[in-house]
């Protein structure tokens, strides 16, 4: 028998020596019965000090137990000895629990032990790593790119500016932040703002090349030129592991940078400076398009004031407008996935048009206009 068998009626403590106290006990058994109270008195003292007592000797589901700050060391407890179902609904409140950092939540730490983790940081978001909780960069979408708009610089034949922008690198797993800078195709890479981007070679004729933001795993960015139009890796510098196209160019036949194509909506765009109309003359443009699946618009320039129109103004045309064979042919245009050749109609004047004032069909004088080409096409 153990002190978990005793009654709180003490007249029910009456069993049989040494387990209790019964009437008219024999003197020579009373001392069997009080060593064994002691011994058992020993055990409760034993088992509050395990936290075995605590496993299921305490019933607190009518009675309140009120304890002084401290007086329970939860390190001593048995494992699981406290449990939700052993605690009383709303026995434990925030305001009882110790204080949490603001900004923080409590998480599980190493040994399954709760830790703090602050959430407040701005601009981070609360993500899985595989193993815990931590925060981090909202990651941008796929492919995702903002900004990085790319021009010709000073030295348009061999320098290109970007501006500050924010990318998804190649494997879409790193978020980059694209500092604005220029940098020298006419130079080997070098790290910073006015240095070389070349990563290998030097510019070639009539080649294609794709402009690299480049960065390493700490976040140091910069940009580079290659002839690869997908995978710059095997000639990146030092550390820098990371890599995103964001533009295609291309070299004319002396090495020097065409114009930059804008990008449009999804397109990447060319306005190429306005040509002189010469009957039965060629027409050749080079593009760094990169692709033969291009938009043309064509129009007319004004360059004095005839048949209604005044110097300045723009007149839409369509490409490889003809009449008849001794009238107006216009200019005839071929594409090709670096190239826009064509020529004008022999006849002089080359373009017929409308006249704005009366709408009579009339022979645009060809030195009172010049030709605008602009070619367009998705972004390669």
């Amino acid at each position: 028998m153990s002190y978990s068998d005793w009654s709180t009626t003490a007249a029910n403590n009456n069993s049989a020596p040494p387990n209790g106290f019964p009437e008219g006990m024999k003197a020579s058994t009373v001392n069997n019965s009080a060593r064994q109270l002691m011994a058992d008195l020993a055990q409760l003292r034993n088992d509050i000090e395990d936290g075995s007592f605590f496993d299921s000797a305490l019933d607190l589901s009518s009675a309140t137990l009120t304890l002084a700050a401290g007086v329970i060391d939860t390190d001593e407890l048995a494992a699981d000895a406290v449990t939700t179902a052993k605690i009383g609904d709303a026995a434990v409140t925030l305001a009882k629990m110790d204080d949490v950092s603001q900004g923080a939540i409590l998480i599980g730490g190493a040994s399954d032990r709760p830790v703090e983790l602050d959430v407040s940081t701005d601009g981070k978001v609360l993500m899985g790593n595989g193993t815990t909780a931590t925060m981090a960069d909202a990651p941008y979408p796929p492919e995702f790119k903002s900004g990085c708009v790319v021009t010709a610089g000073t030295d348009d034949e061999h320098d290109l500016d970007i501006t500050a922008g924010y990318v998804r690198d190649s494997t879409n797993a790193v978020n980059i932040t694209v500092a604005a800078m220029t940098k020298r195709a006419d130079a080997a890479w070098s790290a910073g703002d006015g240095n070389g981007m070349m990563l290998t070679g030097t510019l070639a004729n009539s080649t294609d090349y794709a402009l690299y933001v480049i960065a390493k795993a700490d976040g140091t960015q910069d940009f580079g030129l290659h002839t690869s139009m997908t995978d710059p890796s095997g000639d990146l510098p030092a550390d820098y592991v990371y890599y995103r196209k964001i533009k295609r160019v291309r070299t004319d036949s002396s090495a020097n940078l065409l114009d930059v194509p804008v990008e449009i909506g999804g397109y990447n765009e060319v306005t190429f400076g306005d040509l002189t109309v010469t009957n039965g003359g060629p027409i050749s443009l080079n593009h760094a398009l990169g692709t033969d699946d291009i938009e043309l618009s064509l129009s007319l320039i004004m360059q004095t004031n005839e048949d209604g129109y005044t110097s300045g103004q723009i007149i839409p045309i369509p490409p490889n407008m003809f009449s008849s064979a001794t009238v107006n042919g216009g200019a005839a245009l071929v594409v090709s996935s670096t190239t826009i050749t064509g020529r004008y109609n022999t006849n002089s004047p080359v373009f017929n048009l409308l006249n704005f004032s009366t709408g009579g069909a009339t022979g645009m004088t060809d030195s009172s206009a010049k030709l605008r080409i602009k070619a367009r096409a998705a972004i390669q």
